[in-house]
């Protein structure tokens, strides 16, 4: 674990994350209130989460697409594999699905 911070104060409305990393693992933690997490995986799988419980962590693994809900109040804790690089996040999905997702041919 080379990070650890938290997020609070998002309203219902917000969705967060909306990203995916190219080498760091995190694992994600209500620590109050509830998260609701969507992730896609690089072989397509899409997966959702409800997190409300501090004793259950999230595993995100390495390019997993990931957002979050948060209800009214919910603090999230997030213990992640790397310090901050902006170059490590994927931030535009379609360039997610290039890279990640397995292509079809069309040949």
């Amino acid at each position: 674990m080379q990070r650890v911070f938290w997020t609070y104060y998002t309203p219902e409305s917000i969705v967060r994350g909306r990203h995916a990393h190219h080498h760091t693992e995190q694992i994600l933690i209500a620590a109050a209130g509830r998260l609701i997490v969507t992730t896609e995986l690089a072989d397509g799988d899409i997966q959702i989460f409800r997190l409300d419980d501090p004793s259950v962590g999230l595993y995100v693994p390495p390019c997993a697409w990931h957002t979050i809900q948060f209800s009214h109040s919910a603090v999230q804790l997030v213990l992640a594999s790397q310090h901050f690089s902006a170059a490590d996040y994927i931030r535009d999905y379609d360039a997610f699905r290039q890279q990640w997702l397995p292509q079809t041919s069309t040949s």
